[in-house]
């Protein structure tokens, strides 16, 4: 899998100062994102494809290997829950509430129309979760600074604004597919910490434009893992 990132700023009062080093803006984007180990979310999906369709949704986010995303229809009109838990993740719906066993690299399909998404997609795009620790090649791209990261598998390229030191939008490669997210606003959640608020995906192997509106974010929260393994039944 590979993965680019890169952001459409927040507001202007966002702002910070550094003495403009690429080192010194990445490290300013790590403290101004959340660093807690727990992170539920709730909002609002629009998936727009052949048909625009509305979902409420809720996330729980435990490290990198722990995640429960459920999405509902409108008035409780049929359920979606992916959960991963380690390298497995499983997949349940009001309709079929036998868990649906899936690899963690492995793409869920959405829908007859090939919309697909990838659980490790859903956790760079909604948490910014694993951010790479080195890179291999750092570019100045007008207001922007592109921090690429490459090994055997992967490619990651980070793009942050060199005026608030947040990220615009993220590019990911997973094998033939490739997935652009964009952020379009943020929100302080904690004092000089900042958590997206609009979040756009889209997948170059479909049409469909998925949108994430997060309206309640929970930072200081301490989830126990253990709370995910009784949902594994639905």
């Amino acid at each position: 899998m590979a993965i680019l990132v890169a952001a459409c700023g927040p507001k202007p009062e966002f702002r910070v100062f550094t003495d403009g080093t690429p080192k010194a803006i990445w490290d300013k984007c790590l403290s101004r994102l959340p660093d807690n180990d727990s992170i539920p979310i709730r909002g609002k999906i629009k998936l727009k494809s052949s048909k625009t369709y509305d979902f409420g949704f809720e996330a729980f986010y435990i490290n990198v290997d722990t995640l429960n995303l459920t999405a509902h229809g409108p008035l409780g009109t049929g359920w979606v829950r992916v959960l991963l838990l380690g390298d497995s993740v499983y997949l349940t719906n009001s309709k079929n509430k036998t868990p649906v066993l899936y690899n963690k690299n492995d793409p869920i399909y959405l829908d007859d129309n090939g919309n697909r998404v990838d659980i490790s997609v859903i956790l760079m795009s909604l948490f910014l979760r694993p951010l790479p620790q080195r890179f291999n090649r750092v570019e100045y791209q007008d207001d922007l600074i592109s921090y690429r990261y490459e090994n055997q598998t992967d490619t990651i390229e980070i793009f942050i604004d060199s005026d608030n030191c947040l990220p615009v939008k993220q590019r990911i490669r997973a094998d033939d597919d490739c997935y652009l997210t964009r952020y379009l606003s943020w929100k302080m959640v904690n004092k000089n910490q900042f958590y997206p608020t609009k979040i756009v995906m889209e997948s170059s192997s479909s049409s469909g434009i998925m949108q994430f509106q997060i309206k309640n974010i929970k930072t200081s929260a301490k989830l126990p893992r253990d709370l995910f393994f009784h949902k594994i039944k639905g």
